[in-house]
């Protein structure tokens, strides 16, 4: 049987910002009420952040919510038709 292949996980940018902000997972967690290990998964993307905590986030820390949930809140430079870079 071949070795089991370990899929790469990005951390979501949105939690990170939220993590620098609060100090340790256990801060976080205990301002937004939630366990610190669910954060650590969020972090992690192991699981899709609930919409209620990307607002917890925005409204607590100041993230914007297009960081943690950029498939349901566009970025807003996206929204404005404003690109960057390229030609």
């Amino acid at each position: 049987m071949p070795p089991k292949r370990k899929i790469p996980h990005t951390p979501n940018p949105g939690w990170l910002l939220a993590l620098r902000r609060a100090g340790t997972q256990e801060a976080l967690g205990k301002r937004i009420g939630e366990d610190q290990s669910e954060i650590s998964r969020y972090m992690a993307n192991l699981r899709r952040t609930p919409v209620r905590l990307a607002m917890r986030l925005d409204l607590e820390f100041g993230v914007p919510r297009h960081l943690t949930r950029p498939d349901l809140f566009p970025s807003p430079v996206k929204e404005q038709g404003i690109t960057t870079g390229g030609t």
